[in-house]
């Protein structure tokens, strides 16, 4: 499947149950990256919109730039008319975007679709100068913390459809030191996401590796869910541990 159809079943999922970004992160962006809040970011593969709504709320004009239709045009129903916020149907490769328009460049949950030689002189063209890094962003879950974190990844692993083709973590040094010219440098938040039964179930099948409903392990994989959930709960909730990490520098 192309990457860039692969969340088009996943959007309503994807909304409710996709963690969103600690107010840390905007904090970072204007106390180490000295933004000021007035610059244009260009957020690639910007999804439902879930780093714009933040971004606009700091005070930020962003244009979202998203391939996939049914999440774009959630994402434009999620903002809704916001002045500061432009929706363009395009891809980190072919942004569309004018020469030296941006301030900014960002990716959150999306830099590992792009095809990097393509997309590099891509975001040099639309950045206005070099004074801003670029910014990769994921929110990392805690794979080694014993628990539900462990469990949760254990089940991404036994119930997908290419979980190890396609998960971010598989990106090494040698990766992002191709991507930034002058090396990168690295922050990370603590993020907790709470979820009842529902939500953690809709958080499982809001991943693009998640079993379709026709595939013969799909009632298992629902049967693990419950399990854990029902191990790890307390008072109706499990929490899932991220964090928040931002792998910046100049290109």
């Amino acid at each position: 499947m192309k990457s860039t159809e692969r969340f088009s079943d996943k959007v309503e999922n994807y909304i409710k149950y996709r963690p969103g970004y600690p107010d840390e992160l905007i904090d970072f962006l204007k106390r180490d990256i000295a933004l000021t809040g007035t610059e244009t970011i260009a957020d690639i593969g910007s999804g439902t919109g879930k780093l714009s709504e933040l971004l606009l709320k700091s005070g930020f004009d962003v244009i979202g730039v998203e391939p996939n239709e049914p999440m774009r045009l959630a994402c434009e129903q999620l903002i809704g008319d916001d002045s500061n916020f432009q929706s363009i149907d395009g891809t980190a490769e072919n942004t569309t975007l004018n020469e030296n328009s941006v301030d900014v460049v960002v990716a959150a949950q999306s830099f590992h679709w792009f095809d990097i030689k393509q997309c590099l002189p891509e975001f040099n063209r639309i950045l206005k100068t070099k004074r801003y890094p670029v910014l990769l962003i994921w929110n990392e879950r805690e794979m080694k913390r014993e628990g539900i974190m462990k469990e949760y990844n254990q089940l991404l692993t036994d119930y997908s459809i290419d979980y190890n083709a396609v998960n971010h973590h598989d990106l090494d040094a040698h990766t992002f030191n191709a991507f930034f010219s002058d090396g990168y440098e690295v922050a990370s938040f603590e993020y907790k996401q709470p979820l009842n039964l529902e939500g953690f179930t809709g958080r499982y099948l809001s991943c693009s590796y998640a079993l379709p409903q026709e595939d013969t392990r799909y009632v298992l994989a629902m049967d693990e869910i419950q399990r854990i959930f029902q191990k790890h709960e307390d008072n109706g909730e499990i929490v899932l541990v991220y964090n928040t990490t931002v792998y910046y520098g100049d290109i």
